[in-house]
């Protein structure tokens, strides 16, 4: 028989983006169901999300406003008279943020002061002097 008689089917191809009756496509090209475990992970994405972008805004009103009320650079200069003779040996930050120095007399003799924080406050906390007794002794 010839192509062109009546038991000739078209060449027909297959349609990409097929349409069930109802105007709905067919399930034969839907994306897979989501996982039950999807649903939680997305949301938790989307609160970390809006608390990442709400801790960025806040630091940077944090920042504007300086919510730390951190003292300026000319509010954190102490100015500190000590006796002729002496010399600064070192000096240290302790945890409630004061400053302790330590100061050399010349003649063994060695003194620990602390700046308060506020540097409202200096008082001695040790004063350490040579002797010629064997043993510590604390007066």
């Amino acid at each position: 028989m010839h192509p062109s008689g009546s038991n000739h089917q078209p060449n027909q191809q297959a349609n990409p983006n097929p349409v069930a009756e109802n105007g709905n496509h067919s399930d034969a090209f839907s994306p897979l169901p989501e996982p039950a475990w999807l649903k939680p992970v997305k949301m938790a994405v989307v609160i970390m999300s809006v608390l990442i972008v709400v801790g960025i805004g806040l630091l940077f009103y944090g920042l504007a406003v300086n919510i730390g009320n951190l003292p300026s650079a000319s509010d954190q200069t102490a100015v500190i008279h000590y006796p002729k003779g002496q010399s600064l040996l070192g000096s240290s930050m302790a945890e409630d943020g004061a400053v302790i120095l330590s100061f050399d007399d010349g003649n063994g003799g060695i003194s620990l002061i602390r700046v308060s924080s506020d540097r409202q406050d200096m008082n001695v906390i040790l004063r350490l002097t040579p002797t010629h007794q064997p043993q510590f002794r604390l007066e």
